[in-house]
């Protein structure tokens, strides 16, 4: 049994979650990159978040993104 287990996410996988949907991939990024939230690691290329940044990203990008209500 393997436990300890860290579950790492793309941005794709971020912009997949349930509580990203309203954001395109690209607002993800410039809400990472504005606010310099690090990685948790590489795969590759290719940046990984942990679960736990979760909510670190969705409040950034909560406040980068412009939201026009009518």
């Amino acid at each position: 049994m393997v436990t300890g287990q860290i579950s790492l996410l793309t941005l794709g996988n971020i912009a997949a979650h349930p509580d990203f949907k309203a954001y395109s991939r690209r607002q993800l990024e410039y809400a990472i990159q504005e606010a310099r939230i690090e990685p948790a690691g590489r795969a590759g290329i290719i940046r990984v978040f942990s679960e736990e940044q979760l909510p670190l990203i969705l409040s950034a990008v909560r406040r980068t993104a412009r939201v026009e209500f009518r």
